[in-house]
């Protein structure tokens, strides 16, 4: 069965965009391969392989982008935890507030679960689908995004149970100190969530808007 090229091109896309070329490369080398096809009538994979391994020979993948991108959506997880406990907590601003065993749970499970299974899992999944290519889909995101948490809150919380007392005392830290970190974690939460973008580049000339700007630095579709 002759692989779909416009399929085939947003793949490729993706592909190239998750190894960090630019947009505008991106357009060139996506509107070279469809240019092409069309000349030529031959079937994409045939041509140019598997999308993953041809946007191999174009940029190699770094790890440093999955490394940033995975402390910035920590920190805004961080964030999300920190930042309630200090504001709506019943102590005085100068005084230090308990963190109990259980918080601390609740919080490496989010730390995981929403700063790096979404991107990691998502980037482990455009990977085997750009090698799959013209053949059948993989499992679909959410399962395994549900899978994969399940497993890290078993996980986190039956370790946890054995090394610490569930009802007792982590540690105190200064009701100050958990407000400056919330909002210091702050803009990691632009980071938090889907930003698999497979959608084809715009044409040459084509305005991009604050809204679409927007839109794709948290829905990036």
């Amino acid at each position: 069965m002759p692989t779909d090229l416009w399929e085939y091109s947003k793949v490729l896309a993706e592909q190239l965009r998750l190894n960090g070329m630019r947009e505008e490369r991106v357009r060139e080398v996506v509107a070279e391969v469809q240019h092409h096809v069309l000349d030529t009538q031959q079937d994409p994979v045939e041509a140019f392989g598997q999308p993953t391994d041809y946007a191999m020979t174009w940029v190699a993948p770094s790890s440093r982008r999955w490394i940033v991108r995975s402390v910035a959506a920590m920190a805004g997880v961080t964030s999300l935890v920190s930042l309630p406990r200090g504001l709506l907590g019943p102590e005085a601003w100068g005084s230090r507030v308990d963190i109990a065993s259980s918080y601390v749970y609740l919080w490496l499970i989010w730390l995981v679960c929403m700063g790096v299974l979404p991107w990691t899992a998502e980037v482990w999944l455009a990977r085997r689908s750009g090698r799959r290519a013209g053949g059948p889909g993989g499992a679909p995101v959410w399962a395994v995004l549900m899978g994969a948490s399940l497993l890290v809150m078993i996980l986190v919380w039956v370790g946890g149970s054995m090394l610490f007392d569930d009802r007792g005392l982590a540690f105190t830290a200064p009701k100050w100190a958990l407000v400056t970190i919330g909002v210091a974690g702050l803009p990691g939460l632009a980071f938090i969530g889907s930003h698999r973008n497979v959608s084809l580049p715009e044409r040459p000339g084509t305005t991009v808007t604050w809204k679409t700007r927007v839109r794709r630095a948290f829905i990036n579709r």
